[in-house]
């Protein structure tokens, strides 16, 4: 099945026969057009973010290929990194049950939407995904979008800012591409300290630059996201390895 470059990344936990502690793979693509997550688990589908309108075909593509025809959960992280447009025209199409924004999102993009709860993310406090999978906020500045996501088994931390605020380890970090230098400090990647570390580099290595150089002085395998290629993160039993595909190109 031909594989288009999409403005996402798409977690998927293999389902049938394996539980989530023993096996799990996380698969990470992007046209850079966009910071946006499909998460896809045995019971549901989530979506963190949602890109810009140029590319909804290539996300709503993204979406057929998996194995759900409704979305239970959006979460908006970035209002830089997303479009009303997409949100209302993905809660109307697959049926979005709840959508979580952190406290400075517009949830006017929400007005003409129905049959959705719009809930705003809080410190201290943990909102499930789905029966496995729970998101925590963790920042003190509400302009950011820090967000811990887990299954219990394997965890994301994705990266909006430095913050001393309830860090702790995760096994995978996310770093968006709208990222500047001055948003990451040495101090809280130690308290992170991921196994596997993925920059979206939206084709454009150099405002990533630090970062990079951040997460080598801590021995983090770090990998460069663009729209050629897709990064699969496999955790088996508390064992990381890391696959890259080269993705065909429209």
């Amino acid at each position: 099945m031909k594989m288009t470059s999409i403005i996402m990344a798409l977690l998927l936990m293999l389902p049938t026969g394996v539980s989530d502690s023993e096996k799990s793979e996380w698969v990470f693509t992007s046209t850079g057009a966009g910071d946006t997550v499909l998460l896809q688990t045995e019971e549901t589908l989530a979506l963190i973010n949602t890109g810009v309108p140029q590319e909804f075909e290539e996300l709503n593509e993204s979406i057929e290929l998996t194995n759900h025809d409704t979305i239970k959960s959006i979460v908006m992280t970035s209002a830089e990194a997303n479009s009303c447009d997409n949100l209302t025209q993905l809660i109307n199409k697959y049926e979005v049950q709840y959508v979580y924004m952190v406290p400075t999102f517009d949830d006017n993009c929400l007005d003409e939407t129905e049959n959705v709860d719009d809930i705003t993310l809080q410190q201290e406090s943990t909102f499930t995904l789905s029966r496995r999978l729970y998101i925590q906020y963790r920042t003190l500045e509400h302009d950011q979008g820090n967000v811990f996501i887990s299954n219990g088994a394997t965890s994301m931390y994705w990266y909006e800012s430095s913050d001393d605020y309830d860090i702790t380890h995760a096994d995978v970090a996310y770093f968006p591409s709208y990222l500047e230098k001055e948003d990451v400090d040495l101090k809280t990647l130690y308290k992170i300290e991921p196994e596997v570390a993925i920059i979206n580099e939206n084709n454009d290595i150099q405002p990533n630059s630090s970062i990079y150089q951040h997460l080598q002085e801590l021995w983090v395998d770090t990998y460069l996201l663009s729209d050629e290629l897709a990064i699969h993160v496999l955790n088996e039993d508390r064992d990381f390895s890391v696959k890259l595909e080269k993705l065909q190109q429209k």
